[in-house]
This record gives structure tokens, sequence and C-alpha cells, in this order.
């Protein structure tokens, strides 16, 4: 058993470690069973929104399409049309504006989208993006954290930064900008958000604190799918950092209330973190940029867990 037990978490470990840039497939499996005739998607720490465009492309294609824009490459179109100052890696550092378009498309009547970015840059891109092509939701110039209030942003910023990240204290020379934020949970609770059909946080290092501030939600299971970003090296995730945050204990709070998590392959394949039969934690030391998803719902674990190595 012993045996067995560390051979799944080596597999689990070989797919977390080429988990930088994950292929979707698996997304297309789940949308079926994550569509209903309302849908809202959090994303924290948007960036330049490609994110928002797949996940429109998935569940609101018909919007998308008489919007005229139906790929990832029409969405870095209108990126370049506002020719921002001084873009940065404009498709992606994962290329993502060259990435297929869905293999599923479905369409939810209603769809709501709350974009969250923490530089002034990159919230001018998104919020011109959302009015040019009609995306149905709001670009919000807030920090998503562990609780409402100020964190402190770099400086200076460039227009589609990828690695911009804040800090909950100042940090003068460097991390001295303040900024408003909010909690996953405080914002439901204001906007009356009773679900969220899926949080995806792309944070920098920050992602430990979002997941914090999601407690209520999460505990409740009124978040269907749960995306977020991985590096021992990074952000509170450094081992360092007087204000570190473990990934071991995001997971234990989300295996707490009901989560399901698992690696996403650059390949496709899927890994357990805690695959069925282990007897010990699977510490993913050194593993780099890597991406997991979790989720509560019965019937998109059992995707997920078919689609696992």
């Amino acid at each position: 058993m012993a045996s067995q037990s560390l051979s799944r978490c080596r597999r689990g470990l070989a797919v977390a470690r080429n988990s930088s840039c994950p292929a979707h497939a698996w997304i297309d499996a789940v949308a079926p069973l994550l569509l209903e005739p309302q849908m809202t998607f959090i994303n924290a720490g948007a960036n330049k929104g490609y994110q928002v465009a797949e996940f429109l492309q998935r569940f609101h294609s018909a919007a998308a399409a008489s919007a005229g824009w139906r790929t990832n490459a029409d969405w870095l179109a209108a990126i370049k049309a506002f020719r921002p100052h001084g873009v940065l890696t404009s498709c992606g550092v994962c290329m993502t504006c060259q990435s297929p378009a869905p293999a599923v498309r479905l369409h939810a009547p209603s769809v709501r989208v709350h974009a969250f970015e923490l530089t002034a840059c990159n919230h001018w891109l998104l919020k011109n993006l959302f009015e040019r092509l009609s995306v149905p939701g709001i670009a919000h110039h807030v920090a998503v954290t562990n609780r409402s209030g100020l964190v402190y942003g770099p400086s200076r910023c460039g227009g589609g930064d990828e690695g911009a990240s804040a800090l909950m204290r100042n940090a003068p020379g460097r991390w001295n900008n303040p900024q408003p934020a909010t909690s996953v949970d405080d914002f439901c609770a204001k906007h009356g958000l009773d679900k969220v059909h899926w949080l995806a946080v792309d944070t920098e290092g920050f992602d430990a604190l979002v997941l914090e501030g999601a407690q209520a939600m999460l505990a409740s299971r009124k978040i269907d799918v749960v995306e977020f970003e991985y590096h021992d090296r990074v952000g509170y995730w450094r081992p360092r950092f007087e204000e570190k945050r473990t990934l071991k204990r995001s997971l234990d709070a989300l295996h707490a209330a009901g989560y399901e998590c698992f690696w996403q392959g650059n390949d496709g394949r899927l890994a357990s973190v805690t695959p069925a039969g282990s007897t010990s934690w699977c510490s993913p030391g050194g593993v780099g940029w890597s991406n997991l998803v979790c989720s509560s719902v019965p019937r998109i674990v059992a995707k997920l867990q078919s689609l696992a190595v």
C-alpha cells in the first residue's frame, strides 16, 4: 500500500511540475455540468482579461458572437486597437491569445462577470475592453484579499504587466501605492451574490489570501469551481516571508469545506492533489509555477476524477 501511495504521489507531482500553462480540455468536459440559466464568474487578478474571454466563449457564446468576437485572437485584436502605452506581453505569458477556440460552446441566457484588477494600467485596459466587446459585467479597480480595506500595490505599472502583486502593508520604495481591497465574501454579501459558478484567482502569490477571504462562500459550497495558482517562491507562498502561507494550509481549508483539488497539467492531464489511497501529504516543493482546480459539486468532482492520472 505504501508503494502504491508513493507511486500516486509521484504521478501527481509529475503533473504539478508541468502545470505553469495548463491545457483546458478538462473545462470542455465539465462545462455542460456547470451550465445554468444564470451564471456568475469572478476573476481575481484579471490582467488583460483572457480568462474572462474564455469563460464567455464557453458559457455565453451567442452574445460574444453578436458583439463581433469569437476567439482569444479577436480579444487580442481589441487590445491592440486601444494601443495602450507600454503594453507588455499582450498575448499573455502562456501565449493565451493563440489558444484554440473551446471545443464546447454553450449559452447561458444570463451571465455576469466581475473582473478585479490591482493596477490602474490593466484596469483601464479591461474597462475599455468590456465596453468595446459588450462584456456583461464590471471591471473593478479593486484588489481581492482576505479582508476589505486597503492593500499596497506597486508604485508604477505597465499595461499588461502580469507580475504585479500586492502587500497588506506599506513597503516604501516599491509597494507604496494604496488600493482599495475587498474579500470575496464581503463582495458577495454586499452585492447579493448567493452563488458563484467560477472563481478564477491569478494574483501573483496573493492567491492564499484570496481563498481565505472566500471561506464563508466556500464553507457553504456556494462556489462551484475554484482555480488558483501556486509558486513556492513567490509572494505570500515564500517560505521566509514573515506572513507566509503554505499550500497545505490552503488545501486543508478547501478539503474541510468539501472541495477536492487537482493539479492541471500543461499536456491536459489532471492529478489529484491527495490521490485516493494516499497516506501522507505529497509536498510539492520546487514545482515552480503551477495551477490547481477544485470543486465540491459531486458530478464535477466525478468528472475531474475520471480525467486524472
